[in-house]
């Protein structure tokens, strides 16, 4: 609050003859004593007919309330299961960087895996329950703020869920439109983002990466990964990293069956292209997946199945195909951005798109909504 003259004055002076002078400058007077310790100065006197003199007291220059945001104890609710597996999810990592963020602006963080997102006898400490949904619908805890933040399978969230939240989140601007307007009630875009602390453009390269190879990183699925089979049919010297490949017709594209998460900067880094893909129903309603935003904040060129609205939050890092003949040619081409041309967009994704960034908007309004309920 900046206020460039502060006046304390109740009433307007006025004259009032006989006993109700103002009182002698060289009478002791406790007013004085408080002037001098709070770096006020009186200005004269005021005076309220049959109420006795009062001082004016004027400090000149600004007053300035700082006002630290609250501290509170977040539940973020991971939709990953708690066997092992689940430390390989994406939905880890991805908590894990946004823990992290929020305990460096003060927070208290704990997280749960899908088996204990109700947690009896303990729930009732938790300010906030931050539901990262996927998979796993969202469960209330009773007296929290509840927070609901759509990242992937949007079209198993329902309207009721996102009524019953206090905040609601999508990780894609087309969606979020469409399931407020659906759904009668606000639910603002808030993108995937990348942690900034490993993924930028400052890593080193993985000596181990080929830099003509174009990277993979992933598992392979039920229904295959249409990217992986795309880059084979046109003859990409492809480098595959993941589980479940080796009926696969990319066997022999594999060179590991995981990459250490803190590797992955490096990795992304030394490809000369990454391979990028989308569930279906990411793609039709423009989420952005999360490997996307790590390879661009290490400078990578990402080549990727088309997604509804682009990729314009990626500052040109990263390009769409739509057949196999575009494919090819973004593959065998020299590359549609130089260096330091990449270093510089991968620059503007760590400053928009960092775990940080995502965690001030989360905090600042839980904050707000909580300073509104009360």
């Amino acid at each position: 609050i900046a206020v460039a003259e502060a006046v304390v004055d109740l009433e307007p002076p006025v004259d009032v003859p006989g006993p109700l002078s103002p009182p002698s400058v060289s009478s002791p007077d406790p007013v004085d004593e408080l002037c001098d310790r709070v770096n006020w100065a009186r200005a004269g006197v005021a005076s309220r007919a049959g109420a006795g003199w009062r001082p004016l007291l004027v400090r000149p220059g600004a007053i300035t309330v700082d006002e630290h945001r609250p501290r509170l104890r977040w539940a973020l609710k991971n939709p990953a299961p708690g066997a092992p597996r689940g430390d390989r999810w994406g939905d880890t990592f991805f908590l894990d960087s946004l823990a992290s963020a929020l305990r460096r602006l003060g927070q208290d963080v704990v997280a749960d895996r899908a088996e204990a997102h109700r947690r009896p006898g303990s729930d009732q400490l938790d300010d906030v329950t931050l539901t990262l949904r996927g998979l796993v619908p969202y469960v209330p805890t009773p007296g929290a703020t509840h927070v609901l933040w759509v990242i992937s399978h949007p079209d198993e969230v329902t309207d009721a869920e996102l009524r019953a939240v206090d905040l609601a989140y999508g990780a894609s601007r087309p969606w979020a439109e469409e399931a407020e307007r659906r759904s009668g009630r606000p639910v603002r875009p808030l993108l995937q983002a990348t942690d900034t602390t490993r993924f930028h453009p400052d890593v080193e390269p993985a000596p181990d990466v080929a830099a003509d190879r174009v990277l993979f990183v992933g598992n392979h699925r039920g229904g295959g990964r249409p990217v992986v089979d795309d880059l084979l049919a046109v003859g990409a010297p492809l480098e595959v990293h993941g589980a479940r490949w080796e009926r696969s017709d990319a066997a022999a594209s594999v060179a590991s069956t995981f990459v250490p998460n803190e590797l992955l900067p490096r990795y992304y880094r030394a490809a000369r292209l990454v391979a990028n893909d989308h569930w279906p129903d990411m793609a039709a309603r423009g989420f952005v997946s999360n490997r996307a935003f790590d390879a661009a904040a290490t400078g990578a060129l990402v080549v990727s199945d088309p997604v509804a609205g682009g990729f314009p939050d990626l500052h040109g890092l990263v390009r769409a195909y739509t057949s196999r003949e575009e494919l090819a040619e973004l593959v065998s081409g020299p590359g549609w951005m130089g260096r330091d041309e990449r270093d510089e967009a991968a620059r503007r994704v760590v400053a928009e798109h960092s775990f940080d960034a995502r965690a001030t908007t989360l905090l600042d309004d839980v904050a707000a909504h909580r300073a509104r309920s009360r």
